[in-house]
């Protein structure tokens, strides 16, 4: 995983248009990758990573969309 963290950190960075949101991201995808690593079937260890890392960006929007919309809730 480690010679894939610049390229994890690029692609979540592009996704959520967020330097620091990227970091976390990135973080919590690394250890979903080693909690799953028994999971991994062989092929491409790097493209097993971004689609971690994709999938825990679109998570983190989901949850900030969410917790955008309570807001708006609230205030009106």
């Amino acid at each position: 995983m480690l010679p894939n963290l610049d390229a994890a950190y690029n692609l979540a960075r592009w996704l959520v248009r967020d330097a620091h949101l990227a970091e976390d991201i990135v973080q919590d995808a690394v250890v979903r990758g080693l909690t799953y690593f028994a999971s991994f079937r062989g092929g491409d260890p790097r493209a097993w990573l971004m689609r971690i890392v994709r999938n825990t960006a679109h998570s983190a929007l989901a949850d900030r969309q969410r917790a955008l919309r309570h807001l708006d809730a609230e205030v009106t």
